[in-house]
């Protein structure tokens, strides 16, 4: 008997681990990727496009403009014979800088009549610009009319002579009504080389007696002969206190000889004004023999210091061309 206890023992215990072993491996069988219900995979969420939330989400190119609109300055630098364009975004400092690739830079900075820097408080900077309401980050420059303007040093691309091409200067100007002379500079790069002689271009604002809207005019000096060709607009509608954009052109037209032209239109006024030489038109352009600087906000004459701007400046462009008006009309429409 004891034999076979001995015998069968071993037996059983095998038998019974061996059971015991299948059982749990039972328990702790995976489920069949056949049987089990799985989770369906979840599709990674794409931010949603603020300007456009029905639509294909895509990257925003800037944080105030739509991804597939242009910045004002996209447009400006697109421009065919674009040579300089100065945002006037400073929120703080005395230099303006400019956008554009020219030799030497065209950057400027913030001078009074007497030569020096101008003090901080006959300008002030980071004021809404024209094109606040849709870009957070367009500022204008706010001059007092009593100290400040803009000096940008000599550039010959800035100055460019008598071409067919012509050249072109664009501008948005916020008038103060209340404050300033009666004749405010917004644009002259204007040299006086002697009694007999004159050469440059300008852009003002004047006061006139009766008129609630000040007259935009602009000339252009014919050198050695001491003319001065000037045309001139003057707006009747609109706000005149609000923001207008202004268009100075010269160059040449077929059976007319050089012209000039002046194009203004006040913000949210669907009329536009426009003046233009009924003559063959006189210029002679500053040359580094007979140098200027380029002023925001101010003249070159001698009597610049009553003929300082009040109001606000803001996006001042040049260009190396006759640039269309229907290139403006597209500009003009981003303030609106």
């Amino acid at each position: 008997m004891n034999n076979v206890l001995i015998f069968i023992t071993p037996l059983l215990v095998f038998l019974l681990v061996a059971l015991l072993g299948f059982v749990g491996c039972g328990e702790f069988l995976p489920a069949s990727t056949d049987d089990a219900e799985q989770p369906p995979e979840e599709t990674p969420k794409k931010p949603q496009d603020p300007f456009n939330p029905a639509g294909a989400y895509k990257p925003p190119t800037g944080p105030h403009l739509p991804p597939t609109a242009l910045s004002y300055q996209d447009l400006v630098t697109s421009v065919k014979g674009f040579a300089a364009f100065w945002p006037l975004n400073e929120t703080g400092g005395t230099i303006v800088s400019y956008v554009g690739n020219l030799t030497p830079p065209a950057n400027g900075e913030f001078r009074n009549a007497a030569g020096a820097g101008a003090s901080f408080g006959s300008y002030s900077l980071g004021k809404e610009g024209v094109l606040f309401a849709k870009d957070k980050m367009d500022f204008a420059v706010d001059l007092g009319g009593t100290e400040a303007f803009i000096e940008v040093p000599f550039v010959g691309a800035l100055n460019p002579v008598s071409t067919p091409t012509g050249f072109s200067i664009e501008l948005w100007a916020k008038p103060d009504v209340m404050r300033g002379a009666d004749r405010g500079g917004l644009v002259s790069s204007h040299h006086i080389d002697s009694a007999t002689s004159q050469q440059g271009y300008e852009i003002a604002l004047l006061k006139v007696p009766g008129q609630a809207h000040q007259q935009v005019y602009a000339r252009v000096y014919g050198g050695a002969s001491m003319v001065s060709s000037e045309i001139s607009v003057q707006p009747d509608d609109g706000d005149p206190s609000d923001w207008r954009h202004i268009v100075f052109k010269y160059g040449f037209v077929a059976g007319k000889g050089f012209q000039i032209f002046l194009r203004v239109q006040v913000l949210k006024s669907t009329q536009v004004y426009r003046a233009e030489s009924t003559t063959p038109i006189l210029y002679e352009n500053v040359t580094p023999a007979k140098p200027s600087t380029l002023r925001f906000g101010g003249t070159h004459l001698p009597q610049n210091v009553s003929a300082l701007y009040a109001g606000l400046l803001d996006n001042i462009a040049f260009y190396n061309a006759m640039v269309d008006d229907s290139v403006f009309d597209d500009h003009y429409k981003m303030a609106l």
